[in-house]
Formats: structure tokens, sequence, C-alpha cells
């Protein structure tokens, strides 16, 4: 499970665009010749964002209206995913992961990695577009936008006593790392 959390709309071609990209750095986990990845997708648009397509929209003529309640709706599914999800990779754009700072929802890059990447946009996550991962793979990613960060979430009480493994959460620190050092699966 991945999530994906930011103003980027990601469904149809694209959503499958990202998934066969992150298939070059998962490996078939359960041996049955298949990546099975599920991208849970959270599309939040930040204040600025929002005021930009207002702008456009305006500006061709149109009348948009945004549903202040679905904001709200998509918000309140990211804190839920953020705490008791089954996602703990994390692609976010710059402003949903600057949500979560200071709320000690991540795992610090140094316990990840022997050596912190040159990617690293604090000492969290990495800049997407700052790997070869990211770079090889831009036309995958461009409907995340281009100031994505990936980060691994820490587990959460209710994941450390569900049935889930450490070996389970290790895959997702070793795709982090695999997309950060840029080794690609499946070649």
């Amino acid at each position: 499970y991945i999530m994906y959390a930011g103003g980027g709309v990601v469904f149809g071609e694209d959503e499958q665009a990202v998934k066969r990209a992150l298939e070059y750095v998962c490996d078939d986990y359960d041996g049955d010749g298949e990546k099975n990845l599920c991208l849970t997708v959270i599309t939040v648009l930040s204040d600025t964002e929002l005021e930009e397509k207002q702008d456009e929209a305006a500006s061709d003529g149109d009348k948009i209206g945004y549903n202040t309640a679905d904001r709200a709706t998509a918000l309140k599914n990211f804190d839920l995913e953020m705490m008791t999800g089954n996602s703990y990779l994390c692609i976010m754009s710059k402003y949903m992961y600057s949500r979560c700072d200071g709320q000690g929802r991540f795992v610090p890059l140094s316990d990840i990695f022997d050596e912190v990447p040159q990617s690293a946009a604090d000492e969290y996550g990495i800049r997407l577009a700052d790997t070869e991962f990211g770079r090889y793979f831009s036309a995958a990613f461009a409907s995340m936008g281009e100031d994505c960060v990936v980060c691994l979430r820490r587990q959460s009480l209710s994941d450390a006593q569900s049935e889930r493994s450490p070996e389970e959460y290790e895959k997702y620190a070793q795709i982090l790392r695999n997309m950060a050092s840029c080794r690609l699966k499946g070649e």
C-alpha cells in the first residue's frame, strides 16, 4: 500500500503509469509472479493551488465552484490514513508533507539509510524529482506535480498490535531505498 496525497489528479491512465513505475522498485513479495501495488490517492489542493485554479477558470470565463466540504473530507481521510491506514510509503505534495511537520509521523532517513541520500528534502523525506528514479519516470509522476516528497510513515500503535509484521514494514523501507538509489527492479 502506497499513498499519494496532493493537488494532482491521479486516476485512470495516470494512476496506471505511477503503478508501473513503482513496480520497478518493488519485488514480487508473495512469489506469485505479480507485483501487486495498491495506490491510495487523496487529492487536496493547497490554498495557493485552489486560488490558481479559480483564477485560471475565471480568465477562461468559467465559473468554478470548489466544495469546501469535499476538501475537509479529503483532509480527514488523509489524517486517518496517516494515523491508522495501510499505507506506510507516502508520496506527498510539499503542501501535504508540510501539514505533518513536527508531528513525528515519519521515520528519520538516518534510520532507513546507512547514509542519508543527496535527494533528502529534510531529515524525513526525499524529493522524488531529485532522484534518478524520479527523473527516469518523470512522465509517470507528472500528474502528481514536481514538488513531491517521499517518506516512510511510522508504525502506529494499532499497526504494531495488528497482524502486520516487521518484515512487511521493511518492504516499504526497501522500496524507499530503491527509489533513492535508483536500483530498478525488473529490468
